[in-house]
């Protein structure tokens, strides 16, 4: 909702803003793991929305994908072995299930979303 009505620049920030907050509730390493996933997840749906080529579901789709690639990534760096790597199918697996809700829930919600943004002003 963020990165579609607010923009890039907001969505990143939220991303980071989420990541500081993992930090101070569950330190370091699950900070990193959401730091890899917000800020790799934003950068792809901001592209992919770009594009035109997507809508809500397929936005969905790439940002998790990218999220869960991401943090898959950033266990390998923390862990140094890439024996987790039986792991990858799994998560590309819900990455495909829950992109596709996510975006499904967005498509729904979208409407009464955009009827309270005009609600509370031009921002």
């Amino acid at each position: 909702y963020c990165l579609f009505c607010l923009g890039g620049k907001e969505a990143l920030t939220l991303a980071v803003l989420k990541s500081l907050f993992v930090l101070l509730t569950r330190g370091g390493t699950a900070f990193l793991m959401s730091l890899a996933g917000g800020i790799v997840s934003t950068l792809l749906m901001a592209l992919l929305l770009k594009s035109g080529c997507f809508g809500l579901i397929g936005v969905g789709v790439g940002g998790a994908l990218g999220h869960n690639l991401a943090q898959f990534l950033a266990a390998v760096w923390l862990t140094g072995t890439p024996a987790i790597a039986a792991y990858l199918p799994v998560l590309l697996l819900f990455s495909l299930f829950s992109g596709t809700v996510t975006g499904f829930l967005l498509y729904l919600l979208f409407p009464a979303l955009l009827r309270q943004k005009r609600a509370f002003g031009p921002n």
